[in-house]
């Protein structure tokens, strides 16, 4: 019996590892300025897109912006922290969401920074049926 259940878990295990793909980074700034696009490939049976774009930073500015693969704009923010006006604290900042049955083809996350001091992530999950 035991030997039975440890499959089954296996099994789901393994269905749900090929049922979601996910690209992840963090990134650290130091007085900082960027300007970067990342290729996000979004494939036929891609069900579903979810997003999560952070900032935190001390000083600097941050900006991202996602675009899918006709070029249109899907969503954007842009973060600035100014020591004088924002604190030892800084200023945080984030846009998420999820895409139901994204286009398939090559999206687009840019990511531009201006004397940024602080830190960056996005996290991009997707499913499949």
């Amino acid at each position: 019996m035991k030997k039975l259940a440890c499959i089954f878990i296996m099994m789901v295990i393994s269905i749900f590892a090929k049922s979601q793909r996910i690209i992840e980074k963090n990134i650290r700034c130091q007085d900082s300025s960027i300007n970067n696009d990342i290729k996000i490939i979004v494939e036929k049976n891609d069900s579903k897109m979810d997003y999560m774009i952070k900032g935190h930073l001390s000083t600097g500015v941050f900006k991202a912006i996602l675009y899918d693969p006709e070029g249109k704009k899907e969503e954007g923010f842009q973060l600035t922290a100014d020591p004088k006006m924002d604190g030892p604290r800084g200023a945080k900042g984030q846009m998420s969401g999820p895409v139901k049955l994204p286009l398939q083809g090559i999206w687009r996350l840019h990511l531009e920074t201006q004397h940024a001091t602080g830190e960056l992530s996005y996290q991009i999950y997707f499913n499949k049926p």
